[in-house]
């Protein structure tokens, strides 16, 4: 089990560890149009996976905002699909986005199916947070293959956005 921390607590993870160089894991999410997001729509494509709490959390949505920025920066030098994953429906993710114009990054939901988080090793299992996603990025390249894992251990702190990004372009 792994543990993030929130102010002076320890949070519990649960799932399945994510190990660099494994195969990534299926899953099926819901897209902001509530239809499903596989792991087959970005086979041969190199892919991020930000999951979080909430759109509605400042520091997610400025997470956000910021693979953003890093996904329309790298555009021009390779293909990399940013694709951002809450427990919140598609209603509360389109409102975010249309409010906000985020053009280069796409949203998927894992509140029809949180076994995503399971799967992942993202769900907070023991605190007021109970059921959300804890905040991680999931790096996998062409081939399926997890090339970079980061499970971001206080909830207040913000990933290595050039990590992820420096991992497929290897």
């Amino acid at each position: 089990m792994n543990y993030i921390s929130y102010k002076n607590a320890s949070i519990a993870i649960t799932g399945v560890p994510v190990n660099i160089g494994e195969q990534a894991r299926q899953f099926s999410l819901t897209s902001v149009h509530f239809s499903p997001v596989t792991l087959e729509h970005f086979e041969g494509n190199k892919l991020i996976i930000y999951t979080f709490p909430s759109v509605d959390s400042t520091l997610c949505a400025n997470t956000i905002r910021e693979f953003n920025l890093w996904a329309m920066r790298f555009k021009y030098i390779t293909d990399i699909t940013v694709l951002c994953v809450s427990i919140d429906t598609p209603f509360a993710l389109i409102r975010f986005i249309e409010s906000e114009g985020l053009d280069y990054i796409k949203f998927a939901s894992c509140y029809h199916s949180p076994i995503f988080m399971h799967d992942y090793n993202t769900l907070i299992s023991d605190s007021i947070f109970t059921g959300f996603s804890a905040r991680a990025v999931i790096c996998i390249n062409e081939k399926s293959k997890i090339q970079h894992h980061e499970l971001i251990s206080h909830l207040f702190d913000e990933p290595d956005y050039s990590a992820a990004f420096k991992s497929l372009i290897k």
